[in-house]
């Protein structure tokens, strides 16, 4: 029997000056996501890193769960995508982690085929690939009185968190990560 195979996107800036910017919450999902699959009891973790894409492979007996953060800007993470094409038609599910601007920061949303559609990465992702199965784990990052300091939404996403923002927005990735390995993973590392 060939293993479950589940692979997870992280939408986000690659380039470091982005690191703590409410854009990268997809990263911050992957980052508190690598924390939980680390303690299951894994056969092997591998890594491999291309121009285009970053990828852990987590191995257990009947899951193998990829995890995928794009080197790229929001708006071509297309080209990661593309990069690794086979393994997104061999996976019995997708699941794609990002900031979401109708969200207020530390809440967060999962659902399947619904997502934010002015969202530049979601936009780049479909351009390949079809959304209506993908699940999203979508990410509050409003913070109105901040947001009302700038005149463009990308202005706002673009621009570091302060430290108390970043921990609230680690506090509802850790939680957004632990529903997902419950509802996604568990049920496949059972005999």
């Amino acid at each position: 029997m060939d293993p479950y195979q589940i692979t997870i996107i992280g939408l986000g800036n690659y380039p470091a000056k982005y690191k703590n910017t409410p854009h990268n919450a997809g990263f911050v999902f992957l980052d508190a996501l690598a924390v939980y699959l680390k303690k299951l009891p894994h056969t092997a973790i591998n890594t491999q890193k291309t121009k285009l894409c970053k990828q852990y492979t987590y191995v257990y007996p009947f899951v193998h769960v990829y995890i995928l953060y794009p080197l790229t800007y929001m708006n071509l993470v297309h080209k990661c995508i593309l990069s690794v094409a086979t393994l997104l038609g061999e996976s019995t599910a997708i699941i794609v982690a990002h900031d979401d601007l109708d969200i207020p920061l530390g809440k967060y949303k999962i659902s399947k085929g619904k997502t934010t559609k002015s969202h530049n990465g979601v936009k780049s992702l479909a351009s390949v690939i079809e959304l209506t199965n993908v699940y999203f784990v979508r990410l509050g990052v409003d913070i109105p009185r901040r947001r009302q300091l700038f005149k463009q939404p990308a202005d706002y996403l673009l621009t570091p968190f302060k430290k108390p923002y970043i921990q609230i927005l680690s506090e509802a990735a850790k939680t957004a990560a632990s529903e997902i390995v419950e509802r996604f993973i568990h049920p496949y590392l059972k005999d």
